[in-house]
């Protein structure tokens, strides 16, 4: 398979007004191209931060990439300037945002915002050809009647609408990676289904690698290919969906494969917790970062 995107031994550190903060620690690892890959654990191991670095998105004045490369075909987005990097940023990576509410501009129509990133990236199209392109991708991700959704805001839509509609903006550069950023954290589980369901025809249908970030084990099951588990901060684990699943390697990965609720439980059966509390980032950890609450 082809390296689309290589990360290697990245580190992220954020400043605060007591100390400084190591939010991704010696994080490595490819995507390749048409892949899904999952980066998987619970709020706060890094995982955002992650991708954001990849997308040059955290704020400059409190956070510092202080190692490590990130390579998308063989140039390295660090070393590129602000300007330089914001035509790689939805052109070749695009991404979609946790919260859309929070993403889409609230007094912009919703048809408006993606038009005005297709025309971004497409400087010599016409008004009329945008407009077009904006319906076909209103189309593709499904949502009904286009044409007057278009001059929705977004408080007029559903969750679920509000969903599409940051997808569709995500894929108006038509990028070859997609950074979803756990894009169904708000919604329910229908709406959720509904999502990864048009998140695989999109990538099969426009050829994309999709990194796909989610705190949910069972929601990637089906979707990766590859699961990364993250840790304070670090990668503890990482390997093919079916292997994980089936022979998970890290004490962290077994106890979050054993709270996940299964079929084919009875009633009586327990939910096995993670005792203890994940480590604060504040924390300097030697070795492991699970070992003050691993069972081993």
């Amino acid at each position: 398979m082809k390296e689309i995107l290589k990360v290697s031994h990245l580190s992220v550190k954020f400043s605060t007004l007591r100390q400084e903060i190591e939010a991704v620690k010696d994080v490595s690892f490819s995507l390749f191209k048409n892949e899904a890959l999952a980066i998987v654990g619970e709020s706060g191991c890094g995982k955002s931060a992650l991708v954001k670095a990849i997308m040059g998105l955290n704020p400059k004045d409190t956070s510092q990439v202080t190692s490590g490369e990130i390579c998308y075909k063989n140039t390295n987005l660090l070393e590129l300037s602000e300007e330089e990097l914001r035509s790689y940023r939805g052109g070749e990576i695009g991404m979609i945002f946790q919260d859309p509410m929070a993403s889409l501009n609230p007094t912009m129509k919703v048809g408006k915002q993606i038009e005005e990133s297709y025309i971004l990236h497409h400087p010599h199209t016409t008004k009329a050809e945008a407009y077009e392109q904006v319906l076909y991708l209103l189309h593709l991700v499904e949502i009904p009647d286009p044409e007057n959704r278009y001059h929705l805001y977004p408080f007029e839509l559903s969750g679920g609408m509000r969903q599409r509609i940051m997808i569709a903006l995500s894929l108006a550069a038509n990028p070859h990676v997609l950074i979803a950023d756990e894009p169904t954290t708000s919604l329910d589980v229908t709406i959720q289904s509904q999502i990864l369901e048009q998140l695989k025809a999109l990538q099969k249908k426009m050829g994309m690698s999709i990194i796909f970030i989610t705190h949910n084990l069972s929601l990637v099951a089906g979707f990766c290919s590859r699961i990364i588990v993250m840790y304070g901060g670090a990668i503890v684990e990482s390997a093919p969906t079916d292997v994980l699943f089936n022979n998970p390697k890290h004490p962290y990965t077994r106890k979050l494969l054993a709270s996940i609720p299964r079929i084919d439980q009875r009633k009586t059966d327990k939910l096995t917790p993670i005792e203890g509390h994940p480590p604060s980032p504040r924390e300097k950890i030697n070795g492991c970062p699970f070992h003050p609450q691993c069972p081993f």
